[in-house]
């Protein structure tokens, strides 16, 4: 069980876990805070991954209707396929 975590800095945190050594954890891009998170936090399963995509399609094809003028749909089959 996490007891504690210290930042350290943009780069660097330190883990504390009941009745062990804490752990130091590193983040070369520069975001320890969303490095611990995600290790404290599952990861999402490839289903809820998947859906995050699909969500994300559908508002930008909804931003896309909403500042197109003649409201018709180009979409690159490619991103499509990518997205998915």
């Amino acid at each position: 069980m996490i007891t504690k975590i210290l930042l350290k800095d943009s780069n660097n945190a330190v883990i504390y876990f009941e009745g062990r050594s804490p752990v130091t954890v590193s983040s070369d891009c520069g975001n320890a805070v969303e490095l611990v998170m995600h290790l404290i936090k599952p990861w999402p399963t490839k289903e809820e991954q998947e859906r995050s995509k699909l969500i994300l399609l559908k508002q930008e094809i909804a931003e896309m209707r909403a500042n197109d003028d003649d409201k018709t749909d180009v979409i690159n089959i490619e991103d499509l396929e990518e997205a998915v």
